[in-house]
């Protein structure tokens, strides 16, 4: 309705039913504009929560995806740490036998510094300490 109109239609209301008539027509035609308004604002609010419940579960699936993306990165991390521990393990064992080495090399070098040092490798040498008594390692 445009304005003209419905001052008419007051008019002819007010002429057929007196003040009262007027005054209910008016708030007939308040409450009819409020209920358009409210069920807009209903709609608008409908639409709001419908996206607000999308935005949620969206925010709700990526966290749980980055959940799951961090237990997987713990095991990874826990996977290094076992991994790391089986090498130390290894290298100790390592340490220990080329301790063993280093020991057995080590005996066998005093050992041939000492022959050479009593220069037992010289056939001359093992005749001549043969010769005068002297005990050697053959």
């Amino acid at each position: 309705m445009d304005g003209l109109s419905a001052l008419g239609t007051l008019a002819s209301i007010f002429k057929s039913y007196g003040p009262w008539g007027m005054f209910l027509a008016i708030w007939y035609f308040e409450t009819r504009f409020n209920r358009k308004i409210v069920n807009q604002n209903h709609e608008i609010t409908a639409k709001l929560i419908a996206k607000y419940r999308e935005d949620t579960m969206k925010i709700l699936s990526d966290h749980k995806q980055f959940m799951v993306d961090q237990k997987e990165y713990m095991k990874e991390i826990q996977r290094n740490y076992e991994s790391n521990v089986k090498l130390v393990r290894f290298y100790e064992v390592l340490a220990t036998q080329l301790k063993d080495v280093v020991t057995l090399n080590t005996q066998a070098m005093t050992r041939i510094s000492d022959d050479v040092n009593r220069n037992q490798y010289c056939p001359m040498v093992r005749v001549e300490k043969k010769q005068i008594g002297v005990k050697t390692h053959d």
